[in-house]
């Protein structure tokens, strides 16, 4: 498989489509076409076997018509007492015949001159209407009633052909009376009707080109969609079977005049009709089933073909988009390769292929910078190493500066000390410790406990400046002592309080500092009930305190303290911890400061709250 790595990206994807797409659809398609088509002839089968029944349906409907004709005359009293009545004259016969019978017969066939009634009987004093008085004698002259005497039929169903004075073809119903007494038949009673009223039923099929026969169990023809046919019977016609009836699906292929036909057969039998071995044969020409077989597989044919162009454009496009915004990566590779760092590739995308595209222009910019720092870096470490040369000669002039300043602050405190002045003394003593503490050089970490000594020692001086005013609670649990913090962390905050807060307002004020916990976070609140910030002031303080360094050269003298706290919060731990401030006016102000728990060793334990109240 070796050989692949040597072809185009282009080219395998073309060649997966013709493996993967292209002979998928021929075999399914092809598959799929012929299952479509045996079912579209399933579909016919079944239609025409629906059809088969319905004119079963239809053809008994309408002999039935003409069978209740002969039994409703049958079943009448007043017909059969005239049947058998012998009338004294042809006037009593006449008269009878006209006020009853003759209204109800003409009832009895719905007034249709088409349909002839025929009552054959011995009784000759009845009037002869054409429908009545036929004796006997004549009966026995009909072709159709010489072959029922042949088979033994009381009742049944005969062809006439053409009868005289009469257009078209007749079938005909007939049914004998016999005596009960002698079993002698003494009275028959028939109905002849047009052959078109069959016919009617299957005309429309006959436009369609189907081929459609009634046959009785004789084989004679006594209706057919082939109008020249009916005249014979079945034998006369020529049929060629091409194989045998399918026993499942009921038809077989055969040739008739010519043409191959689907042949269906159906054996018709209705007891109360007096029907038995009638058949229905049903033919439709092949060429109508094979030809929507031809279209279903010219529609596949097209659907595949379609489907296939579609399916290569759309192979074709992803490839080509593929290929285009490769070659581009390649390209820009190649202008890196020649140290041209700001050469950079269009993202094109949110797939793979822009995802690389994304980590490439990355790593090519995470490189320049590198570079650029790499280079900034050398410069810095040669500066600063001048500068160190530089502050350790200052250093050492430097050191005799604070020597001398707490010389002086401890001359002054004793010879206020020697003056009586002790109040004045003991400021100067706090003042002279914090200052030491400041400028304490080599610890900038500091435990809270220590923090908390330099606030005490701050406030106590303020408590000078301000009297009973002000009143400082401190509030934090003993374990949280122990954690370091930046040195000048908090005692910032509390002079902002004292100062800005406190000072302002009339009457006592509170400084409160807590802490606690959150994680592996330690939270410290400095509260007061001062006078608190408006909004306006306070969307300006906020802009002075996380404003970038270049913007805080313009903000010197505001909120100057608190901001300087929130950039050694960011510079010593991260952006993610920093300093927030919340106030309202009149309602007091809360800062908060968040930095992660380191835990300080060796110091002086601190009760769990500790007040200085001026």
């Amino acid at each position: 498989m070796d050989f692949l790595n040597n072809i185009s990206i282009k080219k395998k994807l073309l060649l997966t489509y013709i493996i993967i797409v292209t002979f998928p659809i021929i075999i399914i398609g092809y598959f799929l076409t012929n299952k479509l088509e045996n079912a579209s002839l399933s579909s016919t089968i079944q239609f025409t076997n629906a059809s088969l029944n319905q004119l079963d349906r239809n053809f008994m409907g309408r002999l039935d018509i003409y069978k209740g004709i002969i039994d409703s005359l049958l079943k009448d009293t007043i017909f059969i007492q005239y049947i058998f009545t012998k009338f004294d004259d042809d006037y009593e016969s006449y008269s009878y015949f006209k006020e009853k019978i003759d209204p109800y017969l003409n009832r009895l066939i719905f007034n249709d001159t088409s349909i002839l009634l025929k009552v054959y009987t011995n009784n000759m004093t009845i009037g002869f209407s054409g429908t009545t008085n036929n004796s006997m004698q004549d009966l026995l002259q009909e072709k159709w009633y010489i072959d029922s005497i042949t088979h033994n039929r009381l009742s049944g169903w005969a062809k006439l052909g053409r009868l005289p004075g009469r257009d078209g073809k007749y079938l005909c119903y007939y049914k004998e009376i016999p005596d009960y007494n002698t079993q002698k038949i003494n009275v028959a009673v028939a109905v002849s009707f047009k052959e078109k009223e069959l016919y009617s039923l299957i005309s429309e099929e006959g436009k369609s080109g189907k081929v459609i026969y009634l046959l009785d169990n004789y084989g004679n023809i006594l209706t057919s969609t082939d109008r020249q046919a009916i005249e014979g019977t079945i034998d006369n016609i020529s049929i060629n079977v091409d194989n045998n009836i399918n026993p499942v699906k009921n038809y077989s292929v055969i040739n008739y005049k010519g043409s191959r036909y689907f042949y269906f057969t159906k054996e018709v039998n209705n007891e109360p009709l007096f029907i038995k071995d009638w058949k229905i044969i049903y033919m439709i020409p092949t060429g109508q089933i094979q030809s929507y077989s031809r279209t279903i597989w010219i529609t596949s044919f097209v659907i595949i073909i379609i489907s296939i162009l579609i399916s290569f454009g759309i192979i074709l496009l992803i490839s080509t988009n593929i290929t285009r915004r490769i070659s581009s990566l390649i390209w820009t590779i190649e202008k890196v390769k020649e140290r041209n760092f700001k050469a950079m590739v269009d993202v094109s995308g949110k797939d793979e292929i822009g995802t690389l595209e994304g980590d490439f222009n990355h790593m090519v910019n995470t490189i320049d910078r590198l570079i650029k720092e790499i280079y900034e870096s050398e410069i810095r470490n040669q500066r600063i190493q001048n500068e160190k040369k530089e502050a350790e000669i200052n250093a050492l002039q430097g050191q005799i500066n604070p020597h001398y300043l707490f010389n002086t602050l401890e001359t002054i405190r004793l010879n206020l000390v020697i003056k009586g002045d002790r109040k004045t003394a003991n400021i100067v003593k706090l003042f002279a410790d914090s200052f030491r503490n400041c400028l304490e050089s080599g610890k900038e970490m500091v435990t809270i406990a220590e923090e908390l000594r330099f606030v005490e020692n701050f406030f106590l001086i303020q408590v000078y400046r301000f009297g009973s005013k002000i009143n400082l609670v401190v509030n934090i649990q003993k374990e949280l002592l122990e954690v370091l913090i930046p040195k000048l962390l908090i005692q910032p905050v509390v002079e902002n309080a004292a100062y800005h807060g406190l000072e302002p307002k009339d009457g006592d004020g509170n400084i409160w500092i807590t802490a606690e916990k959150k994680g592996k976070t330690l939270c410290i609140y400095i509260s007061d009930d001062g006078v608190g910030i408006d909004d306006e002031n306070m969307e300006r303080l906020k802009q002075s305190i996380y404003s970038n360094a270049e913007t805080n050269k313009t903000r010197s003298g505001t909120g100057m303290a608190l901001r300087n706290v929130h950039n050694r919060l960011q510079l010593i731990y991260g952006e993610e911890y920093r300093l927030t401030i919340k106030s309202r006016k009149n309602a007091g102000t809360i800062v908060e400061l968040n930095l992660p728990i380191e835990t300080g060793m060796n110091f002086g334990e601190m009760q769990d709250v500790q007040s200085f109240d001026s």
